[in-house]
């Protein structure tokens, strides 16, 4: 979400004062997922843009889901780890966030819905994979945690 959020730092700063915090809606979720429909409209009447936007929300969500499954586990701030653990999980971390973009960036850059598809078929739908993968574990592992009776909040 950094670098959703660094992508265009005017654009995002507009979207977050204008957009996210005066939408009345339910939860953080929903006004983030507004502002992401802005943000598709904004670009234009193609179903790529809000296909991408949506995999963008959708990047978020783990992102922040893998957050909190890792506080309600109470694993160590990454900071404490030692260095070569904490090398390879910033790398992962990059390589997770630029295939997924990628992988949804392309249906920004064929703009139409059968086009984008006819892509996403052609690499076996991978970006679908990243995001069931550390978004399915990290659901799985916030169950347990609670059913296991962790008293910690996520952040």
């Amino acid at each position: 979400s950094l670098i959703i959020a660094s992508w265009n730092v005017s654009v995002h700063r507009f979207l977050r004062a204008y957009v996210h915090t005066r939408l009345q809606l339910p939860s953080r979720p929903a006004r983030r997922l507004g502002a992401f429909a802005v943000s598709a409209f904004w670009h234009g009447m193609h179903a790529g843009y809000y296909l991408f936007f949506a995999g963008l929300f959708a990047m978020v969500l783990v992102e922040r889901l893998v957050r909190a499954a890792a506080a309600a586990a109470r694993l160590p701030d990454r900071s404490t780890w030692p260095a070569a653990p904490r090398l390879a999980c910033g790398v992962l971390q990059q390589w997770w966030t630029m295939a997924t973009l990628t992988f949804f960036g392309a249906a920004f850059n064929r703009r139409g819905w059968s086009e984008t598809l006819q892509v996403w078929v052609a690499v076996e739908n991978y970006g679908f994979w990243l995001l069931a993968l550390p978004g399915g574990g990290a659901a799985l592992m916030l169950l347990l945690t609670k059913a296991t009776g962790s008293k910690r909040k996520a952040p």
